[in-house]
């Protein structure tokens, strides 16, 4: 029975269009001679050439967000990187082989006093390539252990890595006061609380009649005027969630589970669209190639 235009199964069929990945690619068929048909087709070569063409033209019709994604991955990752420190694993190496090299140049010096500098040279690089040889693992553990010096360094008692900038710590010491007192400040001035003199003097231009957080660690000793921003509200509310979903891990239960598991499936019903799934394939098909 033959469907009408409109038919509403039609919405439903997954058709997917592959044109914009095998447009990467040229097919070519090339017979070669036989005596039937059917070994023909069995015998049937398919060449693909690669089409740069095609993505050229990809990169020229998504430049823009290829262009936004660069910049993002330059920022995560010298963002990221100096949080594990791998720099100290080469100043630790560097160091353990100087160790090394200098106390062979001196039992060499010992041993041939009147030996040239050049010929010296030679004889503690090969005398350090047999101690590399006959002592790794020591040498390994040793490269490791200052490794690990280095990095105490520049991290806290909880192996937490320092903050490359000032700016950072500003804001976290004012985010860590609005969490825990509800100001980011470290008292208020104004209204009902005491203006000091001083302050008056230094702000001739504030308006003290409504109490204002005030920040004692600016421009000290004399303090300065606090308001709230979008760092703060980022890194409070950033911390709230992050809060949220550790304690809702832990509530998380076998237990509570086990008891809610029979509402969860009495009342949860699950639906596929074929329609939606249609349009996400399509959408994220020429975002394959990238």
């Amino acid at each position: 029975m033959a469907k009408s235009k409109n038919d509403p199964k039609d919405d439903d069929e997954i058709t997917l269009d592959f044109s914009s990945i095998t447009k990467f690619f040229k097919g070519k068929k090339q017979k070669r001679p036989t005596k039937s048909k059917a070994s023909a087709e069995d015998d049937e070569d398919i060449e693909l050439e690669f089409n740069f063409n095609a993505i050229k033209n990809f990169f020229i019709k998504y430049k823009t967000p290829l262009l936004m994604l660069i910049p993002l991955f330059l920022v995560v990752f010298l963002r990221v990187q100096p949080a594990y420190l791998p720099i100290t694993d080469q100043w630790a190496q560097s160091t353990v082989y100087s160790n090394i090299k200098n106390s062979l140049s001196q039992q060499i010096s010992y041993k041939y006093p009147n030996l040239p500098s050049q010929n010296k040279k030679i004889l503690i690089e090969e005398e350090f390539t047999k101690f590399l040889s006959q002592n790794k693992a020591q040498v390994d553990a040793q490269v490791k252990q200052t490794s690990q010096y280095f990095k105490s360094r520049m991290q806290d008692d909880s192996g937490q890595t320092y903050l490359l900038a000032i700016d950072p710590y500003f804001w976290l010491r004012l985010t860590d006061r609005h969490i825990k007192t509800g100001n980011p400040g470290t008292t208020y001035i104004g209204g009902k609380y005491k203006v000091p003199e001083k302050v008056s003097i230094m702000y001739p231009g504030l308006d003290f009649s409504k109490p204002m957080p005030w920040d004692e660690h600016r421009m000290a000793p004399i303090g300065s005027s606090v308001r709230m921003n979008f760092h703060i509200y980022f890194i409070h509310y950033l911390h709230k969630g992050l809060e949220y979903i550790l304690l809702s891990n832990l509530l998380a239960s076998a237990l509570t589970l086990a008891f809610v598991f029979p509402v969860i499936i009495k009342n949860f019903s699950f639906h596929f669209s074929k329609r939606l799934l249609k349009q996400l394939i399509l959408f994220g098909l020429p975002f394959i190639p990238g």
